[in-house]
């Protein structure tokens, strides 16, 4: 191993340190009170050297938010490959997005934060790079998925790949945000479930692309 291969190698694992660290304390104040300080302090480094590593509190969150979408990319690949048939893996596809909000909820809060808040990460960002590449594997997992669905006559050959992707997304995201905040009333009103409501939820969402 060259000099510059193991220096690099010492720069990304001082780069995950760093993350590791920055994730307790975001996932315990948020990002809004936690500061560049909190994260120095965890991680057991100067403020200026974690500014060697990361230009602000918000890149350092953006690292973590690419961690999760890693993570939910994982999930959603991973359920899909068990089913044989397009709509098993389109329903499958969906519902992973409902138990990565249940299994990683600090890492969702992530996905919500830089959905809402319109924040740009510089160009030259390595974790604004490996964020493209992930959604763009994402975005031809759903295409592939549509396009099957197409060729098996379940789905309408109107239905435009692209922007189906992005109104689902867009609705899950919303439903995910309201549900937590409404489920316990739903639960003691209407005796909702979170099994039944996904089940419903999905049900209703894809009957709008289906072919009737």
């Amino acid at each position: 191993m060259g000099v510059s291969e193991r220096k690099e190698r010492e720069r990304e694992r001082r780069r995950e340190d760093i993350l590791d660290a920055a994730e307790k304390v975001f996932f315990e104040k948020g990002i809004d009170l936690a500061t560049m300080e909190d994260v120095a302090l965890t991680a057991e480094l100067s403020k200026a050297t974690l500014y060697l590593y990361f230009s602000s509190k918000e890149e350092i969150y953006f690292a973590i938010f690419v961690r999760g979408q890693k993570k939910m990319t994982e999930m959603m690949l991973r359920t899909t490959d068990i089913f044989l048939h397009t709509k098993e893996k389109m329903n499958a596809f969906a519902k992973s997005v409902f138990s990565f909000q249940k299994k990683y909820p600090d890492y969702f809060k992530a996905f919500i934060y830089f959905q809402t808040h319109g924040i740009n990460i510089s160009g030259d960002s390595i974790y604004l790079a490996e964020h493209k590449r992930i959604r763009q594997v994402l975005l031809e997992t759903w295409i592939s998925l549509m396009q099957d669905g197409k060729q098996e006559a379940i789905i309408n050959e109107q239905m435009d790949e692209m922007r189906t992707g992005a109104i689902l997304w867009m609705q899950m995201l919303g439903f995910l945000m309201i549900y937590p905040l409404m489920k316990n009333d739903m639960k003691n009103q209407f005796h909702f479930n979170d099994k039944n409501i996904v089940e419903d939820y999905t049900g209703l969402v894809f009957n709008g692309i289906l072919k009737k």
